[in-house]
């Protein structure tokens, strides 16, 4: 179960719209319709208002055309929405119930930023202010303040993720890994990713030979009753000159990369590092009797 179950329908719903014009030669000319159709007014749903709703929309156009949701783009595929970005109310650092409103305030006094101020009963950390430096939570004698990240923060493996002065989601794009965690465990659904579709549709609109590939993971991903069959009458119906699953192609690479693995083994471990001189850099601690230790083990 993912936290965007409803951001996943209003991604969906993007995409539909505009794989319906692409397909239809319409895209540029009535894209910037999708918005005020798929929010109408006059009432707000999701955000503050029905003009920041639509400004997210067409955000969401932006990705599905393949464009970065603003003006910048860095070619990570892995785009945040700022729009949606703006309204996550977490602040990295938060005073909890242990604190003790003692009277050397070591967390005021360790903030540099002018973030904390006393309050009636316990500190209160202003998170516009707030740098997230941990100042704050090092000092605290009671252990009173506790670090809370942001669902897309907490959720990236590789630490891409840091915040800007206004307090935006920033990827790093070149530790970015395209995992997808961070998309998913948005709950304003602030994170999103580029699509092809367009591109695709081009491709399939034109006189090419289109195929659609597709991952052996993908059975099942739609319920019990969607198999590969199932995919490929899809995809030819849909204007694909056929549909073929990867597995097979995968396994094929797999065995072709262990032969060359094997082949570069036999010539590496096969050599004789007695004397040391042929070692590896990084392994030139290692003594040569190791080596001939590995290469009977091999044989």
């Amino acid at each position: 179960m993912y936290a965007d179950e409803n951001v996943i329908k209003i991604k969906h719903d993007v995409l539909y719209e505009v794989a319906k014009l692409a397909f239809a030669g319409e895209l540029e000319e009535k894209k910037d319709y999708i918005a005020n159709q798929l929010i109408p007014g006059p009432a707000a749903h999701f955000r503050c208002c029905i003009y920041k709703e639509r400004e997210i929309i067409r955000q969401r156009v932006r990705l599905a055309e393949g464009k970065a949701p603003g003006p910048v783009d860095d070619g990570n595929v892995i785009q945040v929405i700022s729009s949606a970005c703006e309204d996550c109310p977490i602040s990295s650092y938060t005073v909890t119930e242990n604190c003790q409103n003692c009277l050397g305030k070591a967390c005021i006094n360790a903030c540099k930023f002018g973030a904390i101020e006393p309050g009636r009963l316990r500190s209160h950390i202003d998170p516009q202010k707030c740098k997230e430096c941990g100042k704050c939570a090092q000092a605290c004698p009671y252990n009173a303040i506790a670090h809370l990240k942001r669902p897309c923060k907490f959720s990236c493996p590789v630490n891409a993720i840091t915040y800007d002065e206004y307090g935006i989601s920033v990827i790093d794009e070149k530790k970015c890994i395209r995992c997808g965690k961070c998309i998913h465990s948005c709950p304003f659904g602030a994170i999103g990713s580029k699509t092809y579709i367009v591109n695709v549709i081009e491709a399939l609109k034109s006189n090419k030979k289109v195929y659609a590939m597709a991952a052996p993971a993908t059975e099942g991903q739609f319920g019990d009753d969607i198999t590969m069959n199932s995919w490929k009458k899809a995809m030819e119906a849909v204007g694909f000159d056929g549909f073929f699953e990867v597995g097979l192609g995968g396994d094929m690479t797999a065995a072709y990369e262990a032969e060359e693995w094997a082949e570069a083994c036999r010539q590496y471990f096969y050599h004789d590092f007695s004397d040391g001189s042929s070692i590896p850099p990084d392994q030139s601690k290692r003594s040569g009797g190791s080596y001939r230790i590995y290469r009977t083990m091999y044989r």
